[in-house]
């Protein structure tokens, strides 16, 4: 990438009127005060491809607050932007980026919303292109993991030591803050170690739940707990279920000694059974009036007619004399016809008798499978309640309570209503059974209905005294259960069953323990192993990119027995090594402040030089600033050149030392340059001018002559080149139009004719600028035995160019 040319508009100190500076240059070149805007432009374009800067990144970690909203000019104007005009292969693009609300930007591509990966632009921190005056020892001044970190960035490895940075933020959080069912299984764990103490199985698992924080050890910690339980149970156990089977019948034995709650106790599972009872109690409701109805049915068709008996009888005995006139039942031929015929009609018309005893044979059965669903689902309930002697316990145990005479009125008002529901279910069975056999006479359904109807109200009486006296009841022994197992459990034999039996029920805290620890664990175990791939891969980088840095820190301090040796990787750190005279010491603390700029300078370099870089430029704010006259002079003959020929790079460089920018420009007078002075700072934004090429080149030619013959052969050759660009200057300002575009490459021959086309100029003038330009003819240059020019045949020439642009007031 190779930049081109740039706008910077409402950025910082720039207002919203600066033209574009024009950047194609091999060698771009600024010269300004300090406060001028220098350190302005680099952040500008270090903000376009990055959307921050270094300096702001840095302020941020002592203030956000400080440091917010300061990439907008503080006047206000916008839009606040940096457009930058670059050469990517043999395209030219146009790069911009815009400040956005809450200082969120947007970038655009060649004027369309675009990332600027989109072309092959990726501003990664180790390619960091931007070297400012602020950073230079940022590296070195500070804490060694932070920079590792840097160093890593600028080897490329940012990912990996992002990831591991990442992990461990992770981990420390998860173990900071553990979620709340770890906090509950914790919690729930060290309650229970005071009991468990006391048992041998269990006495080291309890020291370490009883830990801050709990710890546990999944798989024997387990062992430990069903040892313990095989110890209370007194014989082996096989499984997690055949322990805790066992240990619920040591805790009745042990809980009976003080008091046996299991007839007034309320399951686990009570509110389902509660609600199956009163469902099947209901269910057998509506199969007794199932019952009752079809008894109804019954009665109203055979009120006036014959018995079940008679109609059966007459059934079977036709069924069995099919042919014949014997009877069935005396065996002589008295059955005719005649009789078979009224048999017949009058079971015809007692069909539907038969029809309603089959009905009410089927709701019987019916109803005799939910009373006794409706027996078995009351019994379930398991509340059986306390004797004489069991209330006097529960009164001895619980000692003064003030809900115990409520529960104890309850317990008796619910056991009677038990007692009286039963009576009614029997009473009610007996009658059911005895339905068939009264229903098969006439004469006996009416009184049948009746009894139905009274034994129907009774069960409906104690199913809803049942029903109330049971919701009592939980309500009064939720008042005193409490008190009632706090009594029981501080028996001390049952604590000890409780602690086991309980930790066995919830294994599965010990397990999601024991897995939380594993996944602390494993981050842990990833961690290491991402710091070491990190160290290989950095030592490994370091003995090739390192070594970049060593050179690039020699370019600027040569032939010196004190100066930078060596980085050497380490976890979680980088140490920083110079020798003096051959002794290893820290850089950090023995270099000069110089020698810290040199070192700081050189690992930015080694970053901005990386081969996989998109950047084909490097910008220097003020490289040179805390360096001695020595050290500028090393950067300016050896750093420069090494990379601008060594590491092909353009390079920007931003200085207040006018000496500096002088001295970049006359040894690199062969290069394509872009030379410009910050003249003044105004309200707008700083004023920068392109120096005028045209005197400055005179300079260079005039002092060429001075020299020896290279020098000489030089100035004539340059003086050629100032003819050309004197011919293409006049023509813009005498004519306002530049050179027309078919003398875009046009030799000094060919310009020398346009010269004669030019208003203003003369024919003396024409002749002289034809000989000048014939003088410096390159083809004399070729030719066998060449005699470079003295300087008083070359100063005649420089005298008539100089004389003519002065005329033309283009030089002064």
């Amino acid at each position: 990438m190779r930049l081109l040319s740039l706008t910077i508009r409402n950025f910082r100190g720039f207002g919203p009127a600066v033209e574009t500076i024009d950047l194609d240059g091999d060698l771009v070149l600024f010269y300004g005060p300090n406060g001028h805007g220098k350190t302005s432009l680099a952040e500008g374009i270090e903000w376009l491809f990055y959307g921050t800067t270094k300096r702001r990144v840095r302020g941020e970690d002592f203030s956000k607050a400080e440091y917010a909203n300061t990439f907008a000019n503080v006047h206000g104007a916008q839009p606040t932007e940096v457009e930058l005009k670059v050469r990517l292969g043999n395209h030219d693009r146009t790069l911009m980026r815009r400040l956005g609300d809450k200082e969120s930007s947007s970038t655009s591509v060649d004027g369309q919303p675009a990332e600027f990966s989109s072309v092959g632009i990726l501003p990664l921190e180790a390619f960091y292109p931007v070297v400012a005056q602020h950073g230079l020892q940022t590296f070195v001044h500070s804490k060694p993991k932070d920079r590792r970190d840097a160093i890593c960035a600028a080897l490329g490895l940012d990912e990996l030591t992002s990831l591991k940075s990442a992990l461990e933020s992770a981990r420390g959080s998860f173990q900071r803050a553990p979620p709340q069912s770890i906090v509950d299984a914790r919690k729930r764990l060290a309650e229970l170690a005071p009991n468990l103490a006391k048992i041998s199985s269990t006495a080291n698992l309890a020291k370490k739940w009883a830990a801050t924080p709990s710890v546990v050890d999944g798989e024997n910690d387990e062992i430990a707990l069903r040892a313990a339980a095989a110890e209370i149970i007194g014989g082996p156990i096989s499984s997690l279920d055949e322990a805790l089977v066992g240990l619920r019948a040591e805790r009745a034995k042990a809980g009976k000694a003080v008091l046996d709650v299991a007839p007034i106790e309320l399951s686990d599972n009570h509110s389902a059974l509660r609600d199956a009872a009163v469902e099947h109690l209901s269910e057998l409701g509506r199969a007794i009036a199932a019952v009752d109805d079809a008894v109804s049915v019954l009665a109203g068709v055979t009120a006036a007619k014959y018995s079940r008996a008679l109609l059966s009888f007459w059934k079977e005995g036709l069924a069995l004399a099919q042919e014949g006139d014997d009877c069935p039942m005396c065996e002589k031929p008295t059955l005719l016809a005649t009789h078979r015929e009224r048999l017949r009609k009058r079971l015809e018309e007692a069909g539907s008798t038969v029809e309603a005893a089959t009905l009410l044979d089927r709701t019987i059965e019916a109803c005799q499978v939910e009373r006794t669903t409706a027996s078995s689902a009351v019994a379930a309930l398991g509340i059986t309640g306390l004797d004489a002697e069991g209330k006097a316990a529960l009164s001895s145990l619980l000692g003064p309570n003030a809900d115990l005479p409520a529960y104890l009125d309850a317990h008796d008002t619910f056991t009677t209503a038990q007692r009286e529901l039963g009576t009614a279910l029997r009473a009610d069975r007996k009658l059911g059974l005895a339905t068939t056999d009264r229903s098969a006479r006439v004469e006996a359904l009416p009184a049948l209905i009746e009894d139905r109807q009274a034994s129907r109200d009774s069960l409906a009486r104690a199913v809803t005294d049942f029903v109330s006296s049971l919701l009592a009841y939980e309500q009064s022994w939720g008042m005193v259960s409490e008190a009632v197992r706090n009594k029981i459990a501080a028996n001390e034999a049952v604590a000890l069953i409780d602690a086991v039996g309980k930790a066995l029920k919830g294994i599965a805290d010990v397990r999601l323990l024991a897995r939380y620890a594993a996944i602390l664990e494993e981050a842990q175990v990833l961690i290491r192993s991402v710091e070491t791939m990190v160290q290989t891969k950095q030592a490994d980088l370091l003995r090739s990119r390192g070594l970049e840095v060593k050179d690039l820190y020699a370019l600027l301090n040569p032939g010196v027995f004190v100066g930078f040796d060596m980085m050497e990787p380490a976890n979680d750190s980088m140490k920083l090594h110079a020798t003096s005279f051959g002794v290893r010491m820290s850089a950090a603390a023995n270099l000069s402040e110089c020698q810290l700029n040199c070192l700081g300078l050189a690992v930015w370099l080694m970053r901005a030089t990386t081969v996989s870089s998109p950047f084909g430029f490097i910008l220097l704010d003020d490289p040179v600033q805390a360096m001695d006259d020595d050290h500028a002079e090393a950067f300016i003959a050896n750093v420069i050149p090494h990379l601008l020929d060594q590491r092909g790079k353009q390079i920007v460089v931003l200085s207040h030392v006018k000496s500096v920018i002088d001295k970049l420009r006359s040894l690199n007078m062969q290069r394509d340059i872009r030379h410009y002075h910050y003249e003044n700072f105004e309200r707008g934004g700083p004023v920068i001018v392109r120096q005028l090429r045209l005197q400055q080149s005179l300079a260079e030619i005039k002092g060429g002559a001075n020299g020896n013959e290279a020098n000489r052969a030089f100035a004539v050759d340059r003086l050629r080149v100032l003819i050309e660009e004197f011919v293409r200057e006049l023509h813009l300002r005498q004519t306002g139009q530049s050179v027309p575009a078919n003398l875009d490459t046009a030799n000094s021959g060919q310009l020398a004719d346009l010269f004669r086309a030019i208003p203003g100029t003369d024919p003396a003038e024409h002749a002289g600028m034809k000989d000048s330009i014939k003088f410096c003819d390159p083809a004399h240059h070729t030719q066998v035995g060449y005699p470079v020019p003295l300087k008083s045949n070359i100063q005649p020439h420089i005298d008539r160019v100089a004389n003519l642009m002065k005329k033309y007031g283009l030089v002064t």
